[in-house]
């Protein structure tokens, strides 16, 4: 029965995370198309299903500023540990489709990873949506390492992607 109750709270706050994000980052290029100050976004959420090993589920929401400052949350909830990581994203870098999204985490339900640093990438891949859009795992530094900077975030290291399932990436770059 525990278990069951961590599962649909774990559940519950990837809906809230989700809907969140949906509603914080809207996906239009109006913005930069209409002269205004272009804000590159990434954001989105779904599942990971990695075979004979377990599922994972996600949600995120950054944005950079045109003066170059990084806003956001991740969660991560991998259900065969009963593990969760809520993440504050330091930096962001988009290019085109792809972004590489970077932050501290600031609560997990393993103490051994509160402070890490956590990197993943993803590809927007274009409608219908969520169809084809990919995310890497979320890969986490040492304890106490130094939170990442903005150059941190324009490394991009290729990470192995997956398609994602029931859930829809996106990402806006600024031309």
């Amino acid at each position: 029965m525990i278990k069951t109750n961590k599962m649909f709270f774990g559940l519950s706050m990837f809906i809230i995370a989700l809907g969140a994000a949906v509603l914080v980052l809207p996906m239009t290029t109006e913005t930069c198309a209409a002269g205004g100050a272009c804000i590159e976004r990434a954001g989105g959420g779904g599942t990971l299903v990695i075979p004979n090993v377990n599922t994972r589920i996600f949600s995120f929401s950054a944005e950079k500023s045109p003066n170059g400052t990084v806003m956001g949350k991740a969660q991560v909830i991998n259900k065969a540990f009963d593990f969760v990581a809520d993440i504050d994203i330091k930096c962001l870098e988009v290019v085109g489709n792809r972004a590489r999204v970077a932050g501290v985490v600031v609560f997990s339900t393993d103490p051994n990873f509160n402070n890490n640093t956590a990197v993943f990438e993803v590809f927007d891949n274009g409608n219908p949506q969520g169809t084809n859009d990919t995310n890497s795992l979320i890969f986490f530094s040492p304890p106490n390492s130094p939170p990442p900077t903005p150059a941190y975030c324009q490394n991009f290291e290729n990470f192995p992607q997956q398609t994602i399932g029931e859930g829809n990436i996106q990402v806006e770059d600024c031309p």
